[in-house]
């Protein structure tokens, strides 16, 4: 009987001898102490025999620099051994710390040194990590909702170490015509077990300890008990927010009338790494899965926990969820290590990892609470991560396109909703996406369009749950207050095609910001005193936060009542593009420099008029009532000449000045 939660096995065997593995501890964590030529030894690891790979008598070990030779060039490092040494070797920090990789057995035959390759020291690396179990990112640090399913992959330099045990000094049931009853008379022999995780080739070895047998009926006389700690390896642990030290995590899922579909069950001790980056495999349903994942096409990572989730010791209670802060961590103490070497951070002992399990929310959150427009501004998501979420705006279904803000085209996991999307997602009972949108997005007759991705997108979270969505106005956006819409997505709609067409969202998980659109201003004002002579230069500014550009008009005597040019006052502009604009510059300044020597003006008091988009204040489609605008009153002179003499009569030869002065701006000279 194997029962999983529990990792013992019962195995009844029938021969004559008594056969047992001790349960482990602190000093039995022995494993693969065989060694033989070229196997990889760690740092801090006791209780090896080495005397297979030493010729007899000889006790010496070699270490070469690197770059040397072996065959030709003299060790760095020599150490004699004990003979006890020979089958309780210790690979001391003090003596191979800084000499690891390869050593020789510096063995002579007759007088001549011949190196032969020993073992290679190997330094320690241990450590852990989690990932989200489908994007395969890592989540280490994070936090993450409940109920999402995560992985844990051990990463360490001990791999080389857990195939030591196929070595054959270390291997039982590959040997052709073993005895085991044989070996046995006398008593108990004691090897190690090995195993991807223990339990299928516990069976395996005593299948082929059976060869041998005398078969002469005397089966019922073993009983061995084995557990997972029977053979030591890496042991990873989650610690609970209280501090509850879990060796296993398990999970389960249920249909609609809670019957178990299928349940998962990890344990996180004794684990054999094969590999550097080495995932942890769950059992489904009683089976052991590793062989499953590695051989399939699954290109994802192998889930062990339902993050949260715990259980009562006899699931009287069932499965619970326990939100807060977890922590995960792994040490190794094989032959030793540990208790030799202490815990060393990154080699006996892991970094703790920590995942933070919160219950499932969403937020939306808009980094201005007031926008004017013409102005860009941004709403944060903050839910599970990466997840799907559909945001939009609500309630402008009586508005024009134009008069809405806009999401930002070609954002990162952000992507524009189609009207057949919006049509088949419903966010409330009876009440769609669609709904919601203005009243001209889209059109099925010519000319087709579908503005909905304006309005309403799909956003996907990052790794931490958050998504940044860019969004902007203009000179058009409605001065109101909007509202936008964040919603969880629970699952994808198809049709028969396979093709999607709509989104089913979760009626609890969703949240709203509003955000309120005001009008900008615009200010005009002229250099000097306000007073010029026809033909000066005059400077015309200001700012303008409602729009991208300026237009200038002016009114006064015998000039269009509308407003003209303000380049060529006599003439009313029917367009933009006969008008004069100015762009604003990136702090919300402009400027205009106005000759106005060529303008045709009585003297008199004009009215100079800046609109943030084109207006006259008459016979255009929009006027001043349509938009922002500043007004700065001038007054034009007429340049003038005087002159007078210094004498109304001159005698022949006397001097005459003639004197004035010229008001305006005339040319240099008379």
């Amino acid at each position: 009987m194997i029962s999983i939660k529990f990792a013992i096995t019962l195995i009844s065997l029938t021969i004559l001898a008594v056969f047992a593995v001790a349960p482990a501890s602190a000093a039995s964590d022995a494993f693969a102490t065989n060694i033989t030529a070229g196997d990889p030894v760690y740092l801090g690891e006791s209780g090896l025999d080495i005397s297979n790979i030493l010729k007899l008598g000889n006790k010496t070990l070699a270490w070469y620099s690197a770059g040397s030779s072996p065959a030709t060039d003299t060790p760095a490092k020599i150490i004699t051994l004990t003979d006890t040494e020979l089958s309780n070797f210790y690979v001391d920090q003090a003596r191979f710390g800084e000499h690891t990789g390869p050593w020789y057995a510096y063995n002579s035959d007759g007088g001549v040194i011949t190196p032969e390759l020993a073992f290679y020291v190997t330094d320690l690396s241990l450590g852990v990590g989690i990932y989200n179990y489908v994007s395969l990112t890592p989540i280490n640090g994070k936090k993450l909702t409940e109920g999402s399913i995560i992985a844990m992959r051990i990463d360490s330099s001990y791999a080389p170490l857990f195939r030591r045990a196929y070595n054959d000094a270390n291997l039982i049931d590959g040997r052709e015509a073993f005895d085991f009853y044989a070996v046995n008379r006398s008593g108990k022999l004691n090897f190690t077990v090995f195993g991807v995780k223990g339990y299928a080739n516990y069976n395996d070895a005593y299948a082929a300890a059976l060869i041998g047998a005398d078969g002469a009926g005397n089966e019922n006389n073993i009983t061995v008990l084995l557990n997972r700690a029977s053979v030591p390896g890496i042991n990873a642990y989650a610690l609970t927010p209280e501090n509850a030290k879990l060796t296993a995590l398990s999970y389960e899922y249920y249909d609609e009338e809670d019957k178990i579909l299928s349940s998962y069950f990890t344990p996180l001790t004794a684990l054999h790494p094969s590999v550097a980056d080495y995932y942890i495999y769950p059992y489904f349903n009683g089976i052991d899965t590793e062989g499953v994942f590695r051989l399939s096409s699954y290109k994802g990572l192998p889930p062990i926990w339902k993050a949260g989730y715990i259980l009562d010791e006899k699931e009287v209670l069932g499965y619970k969820i326990l939100t807060g802060e977890y922590e995960f961590y792994a040490e190794i103490n094989i032959n030793g290590m540990k208790d030799n070497l202490g815990d060393i951070i990154g080699k006996t002992v892991s970094k703790t990892e920590t995942l933070t399990v919160e219950k499932e929310s969403v937020t939306i959150t808009s980094d201005k609470a007031t926008v004017i427009r013409n102005k860009g501004f941004s709403v944060k998501i903050n839910g599970e991560p990466e997840t799907a979420y559909i945001v939009w705006f609500t309630g402008v279904n009586g508005y024009n396109c134009n008069e809405v803000p806009a999401f930002i085209k070609d954002q990162e996991e952000v992507y524009p909703m189609s009207h057949l999307w919006a049509v088949n997602t419903q966010y409330k009972s009876g009440t769609k996406v669609a709904d919601d949108m203005p009243h001209d997005v889209f059109s099925y007759e010519e000319p087709v369009y579908d503005y909905t991705g304006n309005y309403a997108v799909w956003a996907g979270t990052n790794a931490d749950g958050i998504i940044d969505i860019g969004l902007m106005t203009n000179e058009n956006t409605k001065d109101t207050t909007f509202k936008i819409r964040a919603q969880a997505v629970d699952d994808d709609i198809y049709n028969s095609d396979e093709i999607l067409i709509g989104f089913i969202l979760n009626p609890q998980l969703y949240d709203t910001v509003k955000v309120k659109v005001e009008k900008g201003t615009i200010t005009v004002s002229a250099s000097g005193d306000g007073s010029y002579y026809l033909g000066e230069e005059v400077t015309l500014s200001g700012t303008n936060t409602d729009s991208d550009e300026v237009f200038l008009f002016i009114t006064g005597p015998n000039l269009p009542v509308a407003g003209g040019k303000i380049d060529d006052p006599k003439t009313s502009p029917k367009t933009k593009a006969e008008s004069t604009m100015i762009n604003v510059k990136t702090d919300d300044t402009w400027e205009y420099k106005w000759d106005t020597s060529g303008s045709i003006l009585d003297a008199g008091t004009y009215s100079i008029y800046a609109t943030s988009d084109f207006a006259l204040k008459s016979g255009t489609n929009k006027t001043l009532s349509d938009v922002e605008y500043d007004t700065v009153s001038i007054v034009i002179k007429k340049p003038f000449v005087t002159a007078t003499t210094s004498s109304s009569t001159v005698a022949k030869g006397d001097k005459l000045y003639i004197r004035g002065t010229a008001e305006g701006n005339p040319t240099q000279g008379v």
